[in-house]
């Protein structure tokens, strides 16, 4: 999170330092975790919760969750922000809506469950997470997330790109097909 704020502040400074007769547009879109169909064996940091949901790496669900937006309307917001002139000088939340893992898991565990996928489905209560967290360095890092539920107010791209995001099962199922598909579970 940190890196990228830094790297969007770079942005729009250089954009504020060039030259009135060397001026460009910058419209900035700023994804939440990215669901949806990979195209190869590389799935990303975000499709990790998918992998490690299809391979049953955890025991149980902490209570987190995040914004989740698929890759292809994460790609359709790049493109409407560049052929849209009212995008210009805009930064723009690219989410479609707020997802807990253990809603990520039902989805998975109704789509996957009958071709081998043991999905984990059990919620573990916050107590029990944060005592792992003592020995557990990365279940550290959502510890001051459990029941934490971000509302982000995707309204500026929906009405300044018209953008209309798909809905959280077929960005999930589509990741979870394709990570079948190229073995990477």
């Amino acid at each position: 999170v940190k890196s990228k704020t830094l790297d969007e502040r770079a942005a729009w400074d250089h954009m504020a330092g060039l030259p009135d007769d060397n001026r460009m547009e910058l419209a900035v879109i700023n994804p939440g975790v990215v669901y949806g169909p990979i195209l190869e064996g590389d799935y990303g940091t975000s499709g990790e919760v998918v992998r490690k949901l299809m391979r049953r790496d955890m025991p149980g669900l902490p209570k987190i969750g995040w914004g989740s937006v698929d890759v292809r309307d994460v790609a359709s917001a790049h493109l409407k922000a560049m052929i849209v002139p009212q995008a210009a000088g805009q930064r723009f939340c690219c989410i479609a809506e707020h997802a807990w893992m253990s809603e990520v898991a039902a989805i998975l565990d109704r789509r996957f469950a009958a071709r081998g996928y043991r999905v984990p489905t059990r919620k573990l209560p916050n107590f029990l997470v944060r005592l792992v967290a003592l020995f557990d360095k990365p279940l550290r890092l959502v510890v001051n997330d459990l029941g934490h539920m971000s509302l982000i107010d995707n309204s500026r791209i929906k009405s300044v790109l018209d953008w209309q995001p798909r809905g959280l099962e077929e960005m999930v199922t589509a990741m979870g097909e394709s990570m079948i598909e190229h073995k990477v579970v």
